[in-house]
Parts: structure tokens; sequence; C-alpha cells
């Protein structure tokens, strides 16, 4: 898929299986980049495409690359809050082979959702403020769900049509098409004409209408951007590849099932598909699609209209008064204390939401959280057997606010009994939505999750912040690398970086190490890549550096030194050079493999809570890789 100005265009999902089962040389490269790419889309920023590996014109990347590729995607599609449970780099090269394709069409399906409901808020949209009840205030609507802001949408929109039909969900309320015809009626009135379509009593016939009508309301053009282009071009590869027309595949990257039904089965349906294309909305769903109320496609299409055109008519004084109002709360404002949470309030929704826990995806931590369930559920998740069922209330449509309460205070006695310090904390606070201490509760349990981790990969000890301090220090330092911390507040940490390392031979003469290079790998930026071997056969040392290099990236460079790539960090003299130099070192932990949830402004800004659990990840990736190959070794022995 790809969007353009605001518009997905889908990629057909054969495009995918296509790859896997021919190996083109090419095309393994272009999935990871083209899945970078959509979670770019999702979230602007999430993935560094420096660090990807980029092999030279007429050569392939070997599997340790593509594995490292992989990573990237993987790790990043956590990171802006899909689910990737026991999904490895292997599961995504090998999907065909040994018949995972469903693992990759579901991350890209979460990818979309994520991009296409990531609009769908009074912040990017502050003509939503019509759609306020009475008795209601913004707060109200910031805290209503993407999918629940949709509904009161399609309401809106029926209403101004003159129809008062209960519209419930996004998916069986659909199925004959008469809601799509009246909303795009309503939203071009003139482009797109409801009442011959809705005489027409063939659902099929009226979702095609629905379909080919969003072109004619569509209130900008679509310009074709890099990454349009880049995928059109994985389009006509997957094309050559089948020679055969892959149209009716779309849906197949969004959920498994048959091809729809053909057209002429039922001539009804295309009504709604051919409104639809009036209002520049791009016609990737099938009219079987909307008759079989499919949950996936109907979502993203009824997602894909409100980001097109969503019709809203909002007064100047409005929109002005949304406004002000974030910019009274100093959301507008990056370097606000209200900023900063919100930052880390959103960390904390995606690791939580990357826990897979329970049926219900977090949209905003602290109402989400306010009957203590989900709270339960990741203490239980982290330390399983601590949680007493019989104490918890978890029936959501019976909670009253005392049943609330008693949850959240029990999942503060879970919180105290695990060491957590929680000062005049009580279960009355999580369910008020307390933010100060509802972020420090859900920090506490990151950080006892990473402290779990490090414990199984290091022999039961548990480890504090002294330990992984003293063994990231050490691992600096084996590698014949320079710096090291006294604490995760130490200013070094986002510093960045004054030289890229220059590698020097102690004894053997400089030329010896100058021979290691090798220019066969390049990265996105083009730059050769020093191949230096897993365990040199003399100890090399960095030659004297300025101060204030790069603790984190030489922490990553001792894990596995062919990672980073010594042409891209730059001097950190200016605030964009150090937020690249931020952004390169998450992005090189990801394709190490580590799971990182902290953000880039987390480091520039050494946040220590952060930065504990981005250098706690790197130190369980590299003792979990140290004991796989130990493992290995002792296997083959």
């Amino acid at each position: 898929m790809q969007r353009a100005n605001g518009s997905w265009l889908v990629v057909p999902g054969a495009l995918y299986v296509a790859c896997l089962e021919r190996g083109l040389s090419a095309l393994p490269l272009a999935l990871s980049r083209l899945r970078s790419k959509l979670i770019n889309l999702a979230q602007p920023e999430t993935v560094d495409e420096r660090a990807l590996n980029i092999p030279p014109e007429g050569k392939a990347l070997n599997p340790w690359e593509m594995t490292e590729n992989q990573n990237i995607v993987i790790n990043s599609a956590r990171s802006i809050g899909c689910q990737v449970v026991n999904i490895h780099a292997s599961d995504l090269i090998k999907a065909a082979e040994e018949h995972k394709e469903h693992l990759v069409l579901g991350l890209v399906w979460q990818i979309v959702k994520v991009q296409l409901l990531s609009q769908i808020s009074i912040k990017e949209v502050p003509q939503l403020v019509t759609l306020l009840q009475e008795g209601e205030d913004l707060a109200t609507l910031m805290k209503l769900p993407p999918e629940e802001v949709l509904l009161r949408w399609i309401r809106h929109h029926l209403a101004k049509d003159g129809c008062d039909r209960p519209v419930n969900n996004l998916h069986s309320d659909l199925k004959d098409g008469e809601v799509y015809l009246r909303v795009l009626h309503s939203i071009a009135p003139e482009s797109c004409p409801a009442a011959e379509a809705l005489a027409n009593p063939d659902p099929l016939a009226r979702a095609e209408k629905v379909r080919q009508l969003p072109r004619a309301c569509g209130p900008r053009a679509v310009h074709m951007g890099a990454a349009s282009l880049e995928l059109q071009r994985l389009r006509r590869a997957s094309v050559a590849l089948h020679a055969s027309p892959l149209a009716w595949l779309s849906p197949r990257c969004l959920h498994l099932t048959a091809p729809p039904a053909p057209l002429t089965s039922a001539p009804l349906s295309p009504q709604v598909i051919e409104n639809a294309r009036a209002v520049d909305v791009p016609a990737f769903i099938q009219p079987g699609d909307i008759t079989s109320g499919n949950r996936r496609l109907n979502l993203a299409f009824v997602a894909q209209i409100f980001n097109t055109n969503h019709g809203l008519d909002a007064k100047e004084e409005d929109i002005k008064k949304v406004e002000e109002a974030f910019e009274a709360a100093g959301l507008d404002d990056e370097d606000s204390d209200e900023a900063e949470a919100a930052r880390e309030a959103r960390v904390f929704r995606v690791w939580l939401n990357a826990l897979n826990i329970g049926d219900k995806q977090i949209t905003n931590l602290y109402d989400d959280l306010n009957d203590g369930i989900i709270l339960i559920d990741a203490v239980n998740k982290i330390s399983p057997g601590l949680v007493d069922e019989k104490r918890v209330n978890r029936d959501r449509a019976k909670l009253n606010r005392f049943k609330k309460i008693e949850n959240c205070n029990y999942a503060v006695q879970l919180g105290r009994e695990l060491g957590f310090s929680m000062p005049g904390t009580g279960g009355i606070d999580i369910a008020g939505g307390n933010k100060k201490l509802v972020l420090g509760f859900v920090w506490q349990l990151m950080r006892l999750q990473t402290v779990k981790m490090l414990q199984e990969v290091g022999g039961g000890t548990i480890p504090k912040d002294a330990d992984i301090i003293a063994w990231a220090n050490a691992a600096v330092a084996e590698a014949g690398r320079e710096g090291s911390i006294s604490s995760f507040k130490d200013s070094s940490l986002g510093s960045g970086c004054v030289r890229p390392l220059r590698m020097t031979a102690r004894g053997r003469g400089s030329g010896r190490a100058h021979g290691l290079i090798s220019t066969h790998r390049r990265h996105a930026s083009g730059a050769p890549v020093p191949q230096l071997p897993l365990t040199p056969a003399f100890p090399l040392f960095c030659s004297p550096l300025p101060p204030r290099s790069v603790y984190l990236l030489n922490l990553l460079g001792a894990i596995e030194s062919r990672a980073i790539n010594p042409a891209i960090p730059t001097a950190g003299e200016t605030d964009e050079e150090r937020a690249k130099n931020c952004k390169y070192a998450i992005a090189v932990a990801r394709k190490i493999g580590a799971q990182v949830f902290c953000t880039w402004e987390d480091i520039r800004d050494v946040k220590p809570k952060m930065l504990m659990t981005f250098i706690g990840s790197i130190m369980h990736t590299a003792k979990a890789r140290h004991a796989a190959k130990a493992g290995a070794g002792a296997g083959s022995a």
C-alpha cells in the first residue's frame, strides 16, 4: 500500500507472496524497504532507513543482512503499537516456503490500520468539534477511540442526509451499501447521487456504486511521491512475475479469504464503489467485501473516505477554540512538560499494547487503565502466578465506579508486593486518571519487565542499574572502543558524535587493519561499510577521539560491529546532527534485535528511565546472542 497526500493506494497482496516465492535478488530487499516506508507513513521518522542494508547493484543481500533488515521492520512495527507476537525475521523471509503468509499479511494490516486511524483525532482534524453532543467538551471527544469517532461521523452525515438509520458498527451495519451511499451523498451531493442507487434492491450493485464514486468530490489532487513511485515499481514487478492482472487480489494484503465473486454475478453492489471514486477515494475494496461485512476492509474504507474528504463544516470560532485549547494545554510546544508527559504516555501505551494482553487495544492510557484490568493483566504477564483471579472484576459491562476502584486498589497492592515505590498512591488515583501516578506505575511495570528479561539471560541474578552500567562500560572497553558512563543521567549519552570511529591496530600496523575493509555492502546512504571480523585475530583499538563521542553507538558497535556504518554518525554540533545520531542509534539497536520503545527525543534529552530500558534491551540482546552461540557450539561438539 502507499499513501499520497492522505490517500492509501493498495499494492496487491500477491506482491508479497510473489516476491517471497520467486526470490528475485532485489525483491527481498524491496520488501523490507517497502515495509519500512509503510511504517514511516504510519508514524513518521520511526525507521531510519540509513540503517538498512543496501547491496551494490547486481548483488544480493546475504541471509544475515536480510535478517537485520527484517529485525528493523519487526521492532519498528512493535514500537508504533503493532502486536508482533511470535514473529521473527525468518518468518518474514521464508513466509511462502514455510506457509506463513498470514504473518506477513497480518503485520501489514496492523501497520495500515495504525496509519489510517492516526489522523482521526480532533488535534489533526479540528472540524471534528462539529460532532460534540450536548453536555460534552473537547476532553470527551479526545478520549474517544478512532472507531467511535468514525461512527459519530457516519451518524452525523446520515442525519444531514435525512436518514435516522442506526449504525452501531463498521462492518455488518454497512453491508447493504445504503450507509455508504448516504454518507457520500452528504459529502458531495452533486458528484455522488444516491436516489437512483438506493432504488436498486441489489446490495452488491450498490456497493460497486460506492466504490466508483469517490473521485469527483476529492478536495485535492493526489500527487505521487517517492514512496508512490517505489511501490508502483514493485507493482509492475509483481505483474511481470505472474503475467496476469492482480487487481482482484488487492484485499489479500488485508485478509486471507477467497477472491470476491465476479461483478457479473450480481450487477448492483458497484454503485457504492463508483460513488467513492467520485470523491478521490482509491477503490481498493470490492463489492463482495462490503456485502460480506468484512471487518478490516470496511474499517479501512470508512477511514479512507474520512481521511480523503470528511465533509465536516465547522465555524471558524469553534476551530479557533480547539487550537487555543491545545495551546493552553502546552501540547503544541514539544519542549513543555505537558508535551513530554504526552510522549511518555504514548511510549507506555505502545509498550502495553505490545505485551498482547487481553483483547482491548489501548488508545488512551489514562482512560483505558481506569478499571484496573489492564494493569492487573500486565502484572500477571510479567510475574505469572502473582494475581488472584478471584479478586478481579472482569465483566466490563457490570463495572461501576466502586468495582473499578476495587480493581485499581488490587493493582496497587500487587505493585507494592513487587516492590514498587508508590507513596500516597491509591486505587482511586488510578481510577481517576491521575497522570503522574499512572505514569509512575506503568514505568515501574516496564522497568520490571526489563529486569526480568535480564534475569532470564543472566543465570537468575537480578541486575541493578549499576550492574547494567558496569556491563555496558565493560562491553565498550573490551571492544577497544572509547567511552564510559557513570549513570543513566550521564550527559554524554545524548551529546552526539564528534567524528566517526577510526580503527587502528596496535603493534601490527594500521595497514593490516585497513586491509579488513570491504565495500561489498552498502547502507542506504551509499557509503561503504567496514567489514570487521566478529573475532579479530588481534586486538583493535580506537585511536584517540575528541571528547564527547557517541557512547551508545560505541556500545552497539561493540555488540555487532557490522551493524554500524561509521560514515553515518555526525559531529553532533547542531541540533539536527544530534537528532540524526539519536535516530540512527535506535535503528541500529532494532537492527541487532533489541526491542526499543523509547523515542529519539528521550536519548537527546537524556531521560534516565528510558535510557535504562534502552541499554537494558541491548544488554538482553547481547546476552541472548551469546547464549545462542554457546548453545550452538555445544550442540555441534
